[in-house]
């Protein structure tokens, strides 16, 4: 096996790579991101995952946001370091397999691929294909529900309704996704609901589920009466309360959550929450005088994205591990819309909750964060004097124009619907709905098994990720190839290759202080036994037993004075023992 297929680098390791958040990484003076790349590579099991969704995020949305608050800007999205490509195509109607391509999908079958590793069709939530829509499929067991059967506590949150698409593709199973309510479910999916002894609406399975946090929009849905069951006549919030759900409508009231033995149902509007930001709507062809986006849309009483994802990990993190779901919904309803400001808007303030958990992550590395988004989108980036208007009998698509906060004009155009030349635009080009797009989309991770994403891969692929059953690397092998000349033909003979002397890398991440601890990354090489102990002076603070090919762990520094502190990692094997050293300042 070379070199370059290791997991870890079998030379120059000499030298320890301290990582900081989101910065460069300094071998021998140096910036070295490959070196940073090797040390992260963790193929251990992850103790909590969570996973952002940006609804309708592709790479034209995410460099919209980045590109207005100035060309140089970065996001929190750039401080995951694995970053690939998905597919999303989804299936269409039919008996048996094989099922025909969809190639433009929506959130209801793109949700259920990484929340169950199957394709669906368009509108099904969690459920198999089948020969028409109006016929329910077989149920698919979803991640959050093998978490909960784990024993680990799970939370959802969503700007949009809790009960679209996206978010409710982990905590139920219906053949429509528009089944949100018990009311909607009785007009359009009869055979579901609770009274014909089916599981009843998107609300009503979220909350018999038992999610420990449930955060969003939708409130309309739960106030519909059940129709079934032991709780028929009850309104779904009531049934929620019956089963001990804590029930906040605002953002003081979300702040005041304390108590993480109940389950806490927050739904803070009757649809989906406000949007963060507005602007000028796009108009027909080369669109508005550049003008910069209004921030500040959001109504106080509503808690905005960062809060939720804030106050969810903490509500779950109890020391046992646990999955949240997170979903910045109007990125995508904004591109519906046309509407350049509102997209951005919604894009930082999904990038701000990012922070949020990649803060976390640094602090404890076992956790795997991962964002991707559910399908691509209708906006681009184009020149600031181009006119899709100019070409006479083509359609027409709507533009807007953006100031960034460089000076400079940023220009989007929305063509999957629009007008030929010589028709009548509608005034308003948000009834019109711009469409979704095919394209692959961007996928992004940091923490155990993050690795897995490189590439181009499918977003069945992500199921395996989020529950933990991808290696994100392998030991090396323990035989060579050895080409020898015979007489004859020349042959290929596989001989035992000698063990050697273990090798490691260690990762260890800035900005520790004695509260929060020492996280490090160790990645190993030929042991059978790997330890790493963190010291001050001759004081041993903690000491962990990691596995043979290492791990991530959180070394406790309660008992540290101000100062630096040394951390050690031990490792032996067959072919001998091995040592990596690397000191630490504590930041207080």
């Amino acid at each position: 096996m070379t070199l370059s297929r290791l997991p870890v680098a079998l030379g120059g390791l000499g030298a320890v790579v301290v990582l900081g958040v989101g910065a460069s990484f300094a071998v021998g003076g140096t910036d070295n991101p490959t070196n940073d790349t090797r040390a992260a590579l963790d193929g251990s099991k992850p103790k909590n995952v969570i996973l952002f969704i940006g609804d309708g995020m592709g790479t034209q949305e995410v460099t919209a946001a980045r590109y207005y608050n100035g060309a140089t800007n970065r996001l929190n999205f750039d401080r995951l370091k694995f970053t690939g490509f998905d597919t999303t195509w989804s299936v269409k109607p039919a008996a048996s397999a094989p099922y025909t391509p969809d190639y433009a999908p929506d959130s209801a079958s793109t949700g259920t691929e990484w929340a169950t590793g199957r394709k669906t069709l368009d509108e099904r939530i969690s459920q198999g294909p089948s020969p028409s829509i109006s016929t329910p499929g077989e149920n698919y067991k979803t991640v959050m529900e093998e978490w909960q059967a784990a024993g680990k506590r799970v939370g959802n949150v969503s700007t949009a309704e809790i009960t679209d698409a996206t978010p409710a593709v982990q905590a139920s199973h219906i053949s429509l996704r528009g089944c949100q309510g018990p009311t909607d479910t009785t007009a359009s999916c009869a055979t579901e609901t609770k009274a014909a002894g089916g599981p009843g609406s998107i609300a009503e399975q979220e909350v018999d589920h038992k999610l420990d946090v449930i955060l969003g929009g939708g409130r309309s849905r739960f106030e519909q009466p059940i129709t079934g069951g032991p709780d028929a006549g009850k309104t779904v919030v009531q049934s929620a309360q019956g089963k001990g759900y804590q029930y906040v409508t605002d953002a003081n009231g979300l702040t005041g959550l304390t108590d993480k033995s109940k389950p806490v149902l927050g739904l803070f509007k009757s649809g989906t929450m406000s949007q963060e930001w507005t602007g000028p709507a796009a108009q027909l062809g080369k669109g508005n005088t550049p003008v910069a986006c209004t921030e500040g849309a959001r109504p106080a009483n509503e808690p905005s994205l960062t809060a939720m994802t804030t106050k969810a990990i903490n509500l779950l993190d109890d020391g046992k591990g646990f999955f949240l779901q997170v979903e910045g919904a109007s990125i995508d309803k904004r591109d519906h819309a046309a509407d350049a400001c509102g997209q951005i808007g919604e894009t930082l303030e999904m990038d701000r909750a990012l922070g949020v958990a990649l803060d976390y992550q640094a602090s404890h590395p076992d956790t795997l964060v991962v964002v991707t988004a559910d399908h691509s989108h209708t906006s681009q980036i184009v020149a600031e004097d181009a006119d899709s208007s100019a070409t006479t009998g083509l359609p027409t698509g709507y533009s807007s124009n953006v100031l960034t906060k460089d000076g400079q004009t940023l220009s989007l155009t929305y063509g999957t619907v629009g007008y030929r030349a010589g028709q009548s635009p509608v005034a308003d080009p948000s009834t019109l709905s711009q469409q979704h797009t095919g394209s692959v989309v961007p996928v992004w991770a940091i923490g155990p098994q993050a690795s897995a994403v490189l590439g181009t891969n499918d977003h069945t692929d992500l199921f395996d990720l989020l529950r933990g059953a991808k290696v994100a690397q392998t030991a090396p092998s323990t035989t060579t190839t050895v080409t020898q000349t015979v007489p004859g033909p020349t042959t290929t003979v596989v001989k035992p290759a000698p063990v050697g002397k273990p090798r490691i890398a260690l990762a260890v991440r800035s900005g520790a202080t004695r509260k929060s601890g020492v996280a490090v990354s160790v990645a190993a090489v030929d042991a059978k036994t790997v330890k790493v102990t963190l010291k001050q002076g001759t004081k041993t603070l903690a000491t962990k037993s990691l596995s043979s090919k290492g791990g991530s762990a959180t070394l406790g520094a309660s008992k540290a004075k101000k100062g630096t502190v040394k951390i050690t990692v031990s490792a032996s094997g067959a072919g001998g023992s091995a040592t990596k050293s690397a000191s630490l300042k504590l930041a207080k």
